[in-house]
């Protein structure tokens, strides 16, 4: 493991707590929430730029955040044990309690950074949840929101991906990422490790061209002052743009749910959108709320192409019944009144979870939280069971084969929703999950600006 001091620049102010608290409070607002997240979960990798957040979070004023920070160890590198092990030894010396997440979940096949990337946010909002934090603070920096921007204009993304990354965006039900420094230069944070004295970690991958983000960063630090301001301008553009059209989204939504043009079932995890409502929406609104219902409905950790959805919309509002489709995973029933969204079981089914008794709360698909009780933990535990979908034991309709249940390996039911058990208990009693929520309409309407929904109309 090799450590070092970034170069920085003559001059350069580093930042300050007062300078985070201020950042922190306008993200929490713009979260939708009073800056109120007293418990806050730093992500540090060991790099220059976390553990300046972290130097900076450890002398916020403690009665107001308890911080703690964790690390993700990913174990793609000899040295990633030793880097962990820095970051637990500055978090201690910094007085803040650290945690080491470790992942062993790769089986070699699929893109390997969107796999870390998705166990990293993962991992870190388990930990979240068992301290109790209801935000996780990551070191972002404008260099990386102008390498995103940059990544936008060279796929020819439309607009709104160019407004590049949230400074606050909804990660799960009651927790909030903050990026507080998006529009901050990275040699201010260097400076606050210049001055504490800390040393971080150098990571040989910052240096390898293949990589994409990294040819990036190299044709960043060349550019001029100009040229940075003006990528910066046009993400501030399209962040605005992106900022009024979920503005009027989230009207058009609070008002569709106020009058049952918009319904989403509890029970089931599907959505209802009434076809009048539908189709006198403006295009792009229609087209993102069918992006987001279809995402989350679908159980995906993607958004459907654009024009997939664009082509999908068009459909829909050209036949007035009888249009019957999928896509991302969800599957579409329009008969004419109402459009019907619910997950799609597939050729292959649905992803499922081994040895659930281990784990104190399971996300099933996407869809569904589930908090075992004793009884159901020790029952899986017992039978060797999984947590699938219903549909793994060869029974169900489209609907209920999507359902989570814990299946031993004869087929029994341990477990299910409600429909599931009903089903189930024509033949033997089966128990209704001791606790379960669906998480789709949370999906559906993440990151749209809450205090412009009001279901109830008032």
């Amino acid at each position: 493991m090799k450590l070092y001091f970034p170069h920085v620049p003559a001059g350069t102010r580093p930042l300050t707590p007062d300078d985070l608290q201020d950042r922190l409070q306008w993200n929490c607002r713009l979260a939708g929430h009073t800056p109120s997240p007293q418990r806050l979960l730093i992500a540090v990798s060991g790099g220059p730029d976390s553990l300046a957040l972290l130097v900076l979070a450890s002398r916020l004023p403690n009665l107001v955040f308890a911080v703690h920070a964790a690390t993700v160890n990913h174990g793609l590198r000899r040295e990633a044990d030793m880097e962990a092990a820095h970051v637990a030894e500055v978090s201690q010396r910094l007085g803040v309690p650290h945690e080491t997440l470790t992942w062993e979940g790769w089986d070699g096949s699929g893109n390997l950074q969107a796999a870390a990337r998705e166990a990293r946010y993962r991992l870190l909002a388990e930990e979240a949840r068992r301290i109790g934090a209801s935000a996780i603070l990551t070191a972002h920096h404008r260099g990386d929101q102008i390498e995103t921007v940059l990544q936008a204009l060279e796929r020819g993304d439309r607009e709104n991906r160019l407004a590049g990354m949230r400074a606050s965006r909804d990660l799960e039900p009651r927790l909030t990422l903050v990026r507080p420094f998006l529009e901050i230069p990275a040699e201010q944070l260097w400076a606050v490790l210049a001055e504490a004295g800390i040393a971080s970690v150098d990571d040989p991958s910052n240096a390898d061209r293949r990589f994409t983000r990294v040819r990036h960063r190299h044709a960043i630090a060349g550019m001029s002052d100009e040229r940075i301001a003006d990528i910066m301008d046009v993400q501030r553009r399209a962040a605005a743009t992106r900022a009024r059209e979920e503005i009027a989204l989230a009207g058009t939504v609070s008002t569709m749910m106020a009058h049952g043009d918009l319904i989403f079932t509890e029970e089931g995890g599907g959505v209802a959108i009434g076809m009048d409502a539908f189709r006198v929406m403006p295009s792009v609104e229609a087209e993102d709320l069918l992006a987001r219902v279809v995402r989350a409905a679908g159980g995906s950790t993607r958004p459907p192409e654009r024009s997939a959805v664009a082509r999908l919309a068009q459909k829909l509002r050209g036949r007035a019944e009888g249009c019957a489709t999928t896509l991302g995973g969800a599957r579409l029933l329009n008969d004419g009144n109402v459009i019907q969204i619910h997950r799609e079981y597939g050729r292959t089914g649905l992803p499922s979870i081994a040895e659930p008794w281990r784990l104190d709360r399971l996300v099933f698909d996407g869809r569904f939280d589930i908090a075992l009780s004793a009884v159901e933990r020790e029952a899986a535990r017992v039978h060797r069971a999984i947590l699938a979908g219903y549909g793994t034991t060869g029974r169900g309709n489209a609907m209920t084969r999507t359902l989570p249940a814990i299946i031993a390996d004869d087929g029994t039911v341990l477990a299910g929703t409600q429909d599931v058990a009903a089903r189930e208990s024509r033949n033997r009693a089966t128990p209704v999950f001791a606790s379960i929520r669906c998480r789709v309409q949370w999906r559906s309407l993440a990151d749209l600006p809450v205090d412009r929904i009001n279901p109830l109309g008032e």
